[in-house]
């Protein structure tokens, strides 16, 4: 597991050389603070957090999913390597803190406490299975517009063309060689930043069984559940969720009981306020997403606490894990 660990940052320096470029030697390749750049403007207009402002959506990189493919085994550090070569000619590399800067939320993240539910979509749907993945480190290389719109990715940057689509945008990286350094924004129309709602959930009793309906697009469900939910549930009639420092606000209507799914992860060290005094239940969702049972009106408030006195939470999000046997997930 150590060398599994240290393998991809490994081959980072081991295959690529930048000191031998005159130019690194003069100047920091990876530009603190980062630049921005006109695919950074666009993207901070579009989805850039505003306090107390609805959330937009996120967007997902997957450019450098072939780059050096023959020499780097691990996704993750030929993304990275790519990355690092964008940064080095535009002061910004598009993908991890050249966003997070911004306040540009993203699909990726790099944290050892990363979710296992998260890692189970991340590496069974978003990936090839014979890529092998870093859990500290996210890594998206499929491109996957109905997963990413139940996910709330509004917008995904490649380094080719995506084929029957048009991109938003263009971003040449280097004049010099665009056909290599040309990054492609891709807009998923669809994407649902306020959530959706499932009005046909399928009762599953494991991930590997919300897995394998995730990754059929012509199932008759529109979600899976882990709790029974009434039979007659209704599409609400709109929902927005707000972003502040420390909550989420969801807010939502419906002329009865409805079940909204959002695109925030759900875990039980969030702390669920509900405004008003009206019945709500808060509950997991396809494999990590979390979900909101109500009727009539909501407005819930979210805040997220973790801390060493406050950790009894993430031992029931461990409880969930083996309850719903997240350890046997398959690829589907």
């Amino acid at each position: 597991m150590p060398g599994l660990v240290l393998l991809p940052w490994a081959s980072v320096f081991a295959l690529h050389h930048p000191y031998s470029d005159s130019q690194f030697r003069q100047e920091n390749p990876l530009r603190w603070p980062p630049r921005s750049t006109s695919l950074v403007e666009l993207l901070k207009s579009e989805i850039g957090f505003e306090e107390g402002a609805v959330f937009r959506g996120r967007v997902v990189n997957l450019s450098g999913t072939d780059f050096e493919h023959h020499d780097v085994l691990l996704p993750f550090s030929r993304q990275y390597i790519y990355s690092e070569d964008i940064s080095f000619r535009t002061g910004n590399d598009h993908t991890y803190y050249g966003m997070w800067y911004f306040d540009i939320p993203t699909l990726i993240e790099i944290n050892a406490l990363s979710s296992p539910f998260f890692f189970a979509i991340n590496s069974r749907l978003l990936n090839a299975r014979t890529e092998k993945q870093v859990r500290v480190v996210t890594t998206v290389t499929r491109f996957e517009p109905r997963l990413f719109a139940m996910l709330g990715v509004r917008f995904v940057i490649t380094d080719h063309p995506v084929p029957n689509l048009a991109p938003k945008s263009r971003f040449v990286a280097d004049p010099k060689d665009p056909e290599k350094w040309t990054l492609f924004l891709y807009e998923i129309r669809d994407a649902k930043t306020g959530g959706y709602w499932s009005t046909s959930p399928a009762l599953v009793q494991t991930t590997d069984a919300a897995t394998r309906w995730m990754a059929d697009p012509g199932s008759l469900n529109d979600a899976t559940v882990y709790e029974h939910v009434p039979p007659s549930l209704v599409a609400g009639s709109s929902s927005e969720i707000r972003v502040f420092r420390d909550r989420l606000v969801v807010e939502a209507k419906s002329e009865g009981t409805s079940l909204l799914i959002l695109p925030v992860e759900f875990s039980h060290c969030f702390d669920v306020d509900i405004v008003g005094g009206k019945q709500a239940r808060f509950q997991r969702a396809n494999v990590n997403q979390g979900a909101f049972l109500f009727t009539g009106q909501l407005k819930a408030e979210l805040r997220y606490r973790f801390s060493p006195w406050h950790f009894r939470c993430r031992l029931d999000d461990i409880a969930d894990a083996q309850r719903l046997q997240l350890s046997n997930v398959g690829w589907p």
